[in-house]
């Protein structure tokens, strides 16, 4: 659920330093609201900031953690969290809720492909 908010924070940051004001709304959907429609490079920082803070949280944790299993779990919030966001900033804006359905079944595709080559340094 941190992840959530963490991703959360990473497109309201990214609104602050874009000069726009915004909102998190937490409903069924957690989202941010801008106050203005972005275009062209403002929306790919916008939607692309969310993976990319969560994605940094993740590498810090895998930084200071000593637990193989904790940076293994971290490592997969971070490789998620950088293919979320980037599907989230090229399809968010035409598809909108698709292209972020599209972004987590790819983030999950990709943290099954690294436990399938990772399995045998994880116990299970």
């Amino acid at each position: 659920m941190l992840g959530v908010f963490v991703h959360e924070y990473g497109h309201l940051i990214a609104l602050r330093l874009l000069g726009v004001q915004g909102e998190i709304r937490s409903t069924a959907l957690n989202a941010v609201y801008p106050s203005t429609h972005l275009y062209g490079v403002d929306h790919l920082i916008f939607y692309g900031a969310g993976g990319a803070l969560q994605a940094l949280v993740a590498l810090a944790l895998i930084i200071r953690c000593k637990d193989l299993e904790i940076k293994f779990a971290n490592l997969f919030v971070a490789a998620h969290g950088v293919v979320y966001g980037a599907v989230e900033a090229t399809a968010h804006r035409s598809w909108w809720g698709l292209g972020s359905m599209l972004g987590s079944v790819a983030g999950v595709f990709v943290v099954l492909c690294l436990i399938v080559v990772y399995v045998d340094k994880i116990e299970l």
